[in-house]
Parts: C-alpha cells; structure tokens; sequence
C-alpha cells in the first residue's frame, strides 16, 4: 500500500474522505446502536410500570369502578359522535355523493318493492272481486230459473184455474138447465 506521501493529492484528498466517512458511519452505527438499547430499555420500563399501575389501578376498587364508567362514557360518546357524523352526511346529501348514491339507491329499489306489493295487494283484490262476481252471476242464474219455473208454474196453474172455472161454469150451466140451483 502507498503511504500518504507518495500518493499524488487528488488521491490523497479523496483517500481522506473516506476514511472520514467510514469513521461518521462507524460513530452513526454505534449512536442508533446506543439508541436502539436505550429505546427497548425504555419501553420495557414502561411496560413494567404500565402493568404495575394497571395492577395497582384494578386492585383499588374505588379506582376501578370509575376506570369502567370512564370508559362506558368514552363508549357512549364514540357512539354519538359516529351517529352525529352520519346525521352530517345526511345532512350533506347531494345525489352525486357516495352516501348519496346508496340513499338514491335504496329509494328505488324500496320503490320497486312497494310497487310490487302493490300489484299483489290489488291481484289479491282483483281476484276476490271476480270470486264474489262469480258467486253473484251463480247466485242470480239461480233466482233466474227459480223465477222461470215459478212463471211456469204460475202459467201452468193458471190455465189449470181457467179450464176449472170452465168446468164450474160449464156445470153451473147444466145444472140451471136441468133446474137445480148452486149452493153458491
């Protein structure tokens, strides 16, 4: 290896360079090395100390106690400021929205179903109406030809009164030939 002297100087300078940036990355290796221990160091005390409190937190009743009414109304007010962010959107509908578009969505297709119901609603209806007509037109065919036999029966007895008061009158005539009065 050539010594510093007999080396020409651009070589030299960039010679001393390096080793100047070898020796940064060495120091740099050794700082984020020293660092990273400290870190673990660090987060092992606190785990430690963190299990320690919770421990001593949980074993106090008292403490414990309003350790699980916080948290409910930290629950609690999660939950109403999900619900006031949804009552915001809402608020905020424009049909070209994300939100937007479900709602317009789900309008149709709502729509689509109560029209459909619809028309079950009014087949079923539909067809009740047409059974009673059809019991109706059954019931009235029955009156009609009730009414014709009753017609016919009427005509019949009333051709059967006619040829009767012709056989009364016919004997009658007889009788006030033959000089017998009727008892009539």
């Amino acid at each position: 290896m050539d010594t510093l002297e007999d080396t020409p100087p651009v070589r030299r300078q960039d010679e001393v360079t390096e080793r100047l940036c070898t020796l940064r990355l060495h120091l740099k290796d050794q700082e984020i090395l020293r660092l990273m221990t400290q870190f673990n160091e660090m987060k092992h005390s606190a785990f430690i100390a963190q299990s320690s409190l919770s421990n001593d937190l949980l074993t106090d009743h008292a403490l414990n106690m309003e350790f699980k009414l916080m948290q409910e109304q930290i629950r609690e007010r999660d939950e109403k400021i999900r619900k006031l962010e949804e009552d915001l959107e809402a608020v905020q509908f424009t049909p070209a929205s994300v939100t937007g578009k479900k709602l317009v969505s789900k309008c149709r297709a709502l729509q689509r179903e109560n029209e459909e119901l619809g028309r079950q609603i009014s087949e079923g209806a539909v067809q009740k109406l047409q059974a009673e007509i059809a019991l109706q037109k059954q019931y009235s065919n029955e009156l009609r030809n009730n009414l014709k036999d009753s017609q016919e029966l009427i005509e019949q007895l009333s051709e059967d009164v006619d040829d009767m008061q012709q056989t009364i009158s016919a004997l009658q005539a007889q009788l006030k030939l033959k000089g017998l009065s009727p008892n009539m």
